[in-house]
């Protein structure tokens, strides 16, 4: 066996940490953290989203994710032609962020391809390769109410 110098050792020490804290920034990466999304806080448990400061969540189809620091989670609202739907954000599988897909009308969790109903329930099981069946994951996202008041969206926790 070689030896190396403590010089080396040291070199090489701090290559692999520098490759360590690169690869937990590409995971952050994945987790969604390195996007910025609407902050607004909960004020007397309720989300409070004026439609014209949010033009994209006007749009039927379309969803926004807002970070909500009083809250547990952050949350997603949906426009859909029947109304708001509303549900966390935080994937039960590994805590990252799901995105609302229009395309697919699926809120998709980017880190392992689980797949939500607009109104949070499972249609896909966290896995790249062969899925986890629905029933055996068996969670779906947290459920919060939606309506629309003249020209803003009221999200509630539900009742229960």
């Amino acid at each position: 066996m070689e030896k190396i110098s403590r010089r080396e050792f040291v070199k090489i020490g701090g290559t692999a940490v520098g490759m360590a804290a690169l690869g937990g920034t590409s995971l952050l990466a994945a987790c969604g953290s390195e996007k910025k999304y609407p902050t607004v806080p909960m004020t007397d448990e309720k989300l409070v989203l004026d439609l014209d400061k949010f033009p994209l969540l006007a749009q039927q189809g379309q969803g926004m994710l807002f970070q909500v620091p009083n809250n547990t989670e952050n949350i997603v609202v949906i426009h859909l032609e029947g109304g708001f739907v509303a549900t966390g954000a935080q994937c039960p599988h590994k805590g990252c962020s799901v995105r609302w897909q229009p395309d697919q009308k699926l809120l998709v969790c980017p880190c392992h391809k689980s797949s939500y109903t607009a109104e949070g329930a499972c249609v896909r099981g966290p896995g790249w390769g062969k899925p986890m069946s629905c029933e055996k994951f068996g969670k779906s996202l947290t459920r919060y109410n939606a309506v629309l008041e003249g020209n803003t969206v009221i999200v509630t926790a539900l009742e229960g």
